[in-house]
C-alpha cells in the first residue's frame, strides 16, 4: 500500500527513530514503525483489516471518512483513504496517515 503523511512535519518525525522515541517514548516509538511497515506490506486497506491486531475501524465525527489502528492503549494512528470506496477495502490502496498516535477517546 502506498503511504502518505498529512505535511512534512509528520513525515519527518515517522522517518525517524531517535524523533518518535524522543517524542513517545521507546515502546510507541517501536510500535508506531511497525504499523507504519505493517500498513505498506499489504496490498490494500482490506488486507490490513485482517490482522485483528491493528483493529482497524472506521472513525466518526472530527474524523469522519478516516480509519483508527491500534498502535498501544489508549493511543491510536488515524488514517484517511487517498482512494477507492470506503465501502470496499480492496479498492483502497493509498492512504495517508492523519495522526501516528492520540488518544481520541
Amino acid at each position: 500500500m502506498e503511504i502518505y503523511f498529512k505535511d512534512g512535519k509528520l513525515k519527518k518525525l515517522c522517518e525517524n527513530r531517535q524523533k518518535l522515541i524522543k517524542k513517545y517514548g521507546n515502546e510507541q516509538a517501536n510500535k508506531i514503525i511497525q504499523r507504519i511497515l505493517e500498513l505498506q506490506a499489504f496490498e490494500n486497506l482490506y488486507d490490513a483489516s485482517k490482522l485483528p491486531q491493528l483493529r482497524l475501524h472506521p472513525l466518526e465525527g472530527n474524523f469522519d471518512g478516516c480509519f483508527g489502528i491500534n498502535v498501544i492503549q489508549p493511543f491510536r494512528m488515524i488514517i484517511a483513504p487517498e482512494n477507492g470506496s470506503l465501502s470496499d477495502y480492496r479498492t483502497i490502496n493509498k492512504i495517508t496517515i492523519i495522526n501516528a498516535r492520540i488518544n481520541y477517546h
